[in-house]
């Protein structure tokens, strides 16, 4: 059941954060997000960089943008941290509002199922070219922090607690602490069609 939930989120990241590449563009595009975390083979997360212009460039390049949904009252974030040979970790997360505050992690959301909630989703050692991974983890606890946001840019810190999945559906606790992002609000006109 927390594969099926989790699986839509590599389709989420490639539609949501794929932007313009271009450094010469409008604005900055870069952006960051880290985490320090426990279980899902435990570490430290940093992915810091513009989202490609291409889909099929994910997971080529370490990347962090973000995306608002005016109509959801959603900020959407994410970090795609490059592993090589197209195999990346990614951390989605989903904030239900578009203004400087916090909001608790919601147990039974699902930002990667396009659930207009507060969560957020980790995925270790994933790929478009095949259904492998290592570790697909939900948080049940937590909270979500926008500390600044702009039409172009936001930025906040996250921390909490859940479930993961491993390939053999054995299921284990994570944590994630220290979590923080600066990213650019990409437009849908960034979004490769």
């Amino acid at each position: 059941m927390l594969i099926r939930r989790l699986l839509p989120v590599v389709s989420v990241v490639i539609l949501a954060a794929c932007g313009d590449d271009d450094p010469s563009g409008p604005g900055n595009l870069s952006g960051s997000m880290s985490f320090t975390f426990t279980g899902a083979g435990g570490g430290t997360f940093t992915a810091s960089g513009s989202a490609p212009a291409v889909a099929a460039n994910v997971g080529n390049a370490s990347f962090s943008a973000g995306f608002r949904d005016e109509g959801a009252t959603q900020l959407g974030v994410m970090g795609v941290r490059a592993r090589g040979s197209g195999r990346y970790d990614t951390l989605l997360l989903g904030i239900s509002r578009l203004t400087v505050g916090s909001v608790s992690v919601e147990a039974d959301c699902d930002p990667s199922a396009g659930d207009d909630c507060s969560g957020f989703a980790f995925l270790v050692n994933i790929s478009e070219a095949d259904e492998n991974f290592d570790f697909l983890c939900l948080a049940t606890t937590g909270s979500l922090s926008i500390t600044s946001i702009s039409g172009s840019r936001a930025e906040g810190t996250f921390t909490g607690s859940g479930t993961c999945v491993n390939p053999a559906f054995q299921l284990s606790s994570f944590t994630v602490v220290s979590g923080e992002f600066d990213v650019a609000l990409l437009a849908e006109s960034q979004i490769p069609q």
